[in-house]
Order: C-alpha cells, then structure tokens, then sequence
C-alpha cells in the first residue's frame, strides 16, 4: 500500500488585498480574503452563492477542500476571538 499523498499547506489571509488577483466580482459572491496553497498559488477566497469556497485568479475560479478551508477559517475566527495572552511576572 502506497502512502497517503501529502496534502499541499493552505493559508488563509482576511486583511490581504484580493483585489491583486480579480478586480470584479458578481454581487453573489462574498470575498473573505486571500487564499495561498502549496506557498505560491495565490488568489481570492471567495464563498459563492451556494456557499462553495473558491479561489478566483483573473478570469480562472478553481475548487477548493471545502473541509480544509472550513477548518483553516475556523481557526482564524477562534483565534481571533481569543484574546491575547499576556505574561506577568509574580513575586
């Protein structure tokens, strides 16, 4: 048995600017940020009408694991939510 193929690292970036990589977009689409794979294929995150997550370069829109994104965007919101530590000494 051939082990599992590695699955290429997936960022999400909220505050990145998507528009480097699709200018206009219909209005039934959402643009959430910036989505990179594998470290250097870079496009627009994008959550569809139907709720499909896409990533959108020019005029290319290509599918994503859905399971991915949606767990990488979970974590983004739990830790945004979290509020930072901060370290104290104690006498």
């Amino acid at each position: 048995m051939s082990p599992a193929p590695v699955a290429p690292s997936l960022q999400i970036d909220l505050d990145d600017d998507w528009r480097r990589y699709k200018r206009l977009l219909s209005k039934d689409f959402e643009v959430i940020g910036v989505v990179t794979i594998a470290g250097d294929d870079h496009g627009a995150l994008v959550r569809l009408a139907s709720g499909v997550l896409v990533k959108v370069t020019g005029g290319e829109v290509t599918m994503l694991n859905q399971s991915r994104v949606r767990m990488k965007l979970e974590l983004l919101e739990r830790q945004q939510q979290s509020p930072a530590l901060e370290m104290v000494e104690v006498d």
